[in-house]
């Protein structure tokens, strides 16, 4: 009996630590973003883009010395995706600059995006024992902003 409490309250602070919300979240500490910058011709960090501009992505990140880990840059509606939506999604491996260039298409949907980077930590190990499993949870930090495009 003791065992399922203690798995039941591990359960409840994993979902407690995944549920929160936030534009700036980590768990753990083996990897973390420095900076994430975006802009356009006409500056950085605006609240509205485009059709048709290119944004400039950069990020600097972060990691313990033998983490491997991945790191996905986006923007993607801010409701409900559907076919007509548009969005953009690209994965890096273990890279400590990224910088990338994306072009907002003439015909993408007007409305409230979000532009972020997520970096996830890669890890190899594996383990029966969920309460193990808990302290091992791999590392995770992530950065989101709200943009317009018109």
């Amino acid at each position: 009996m003791e065992k399922v409490k203690t798995i039941t309250i591990g359960m409840l602070l994993l979902i407690y630590l995944v549920s929160c919300s936030g534009d700036d979240d980590s768990i753990g500490n083996n990897v973390y973003i420095q900076t994430f910058e975006y802009s356009t011709d006409k500056g950085k960090g605006l609240k509205t883009v485009s059709r048709g501009d290119k944004v400039l992505l950069e990020a600097r990140t972060s990691s313990s010395a033998n983490a491997s880990y991945t790191i996905m840059m986006f923007i993607e509606p801010e409701n409900q995706k559907t076919s007509k939506n548009w969005n953009f999604n690209k994965n890096y491996y273990s890279q400590s600059y990224i910088k990338e260039e994306i072009n907002i298409p003439e015909n993408v949907p007007s409305g409230a995006y979000k532009i972020g980077i997520v970096i996830q930590e890669i890890k190899g190990e594996n383990s029966e024992n969920f309460l193990s499993q808990i302290d091992n949870l791999p590392s995770f930090a992530r950065r989101i902003k709200n943009i317009e495009i018109r």
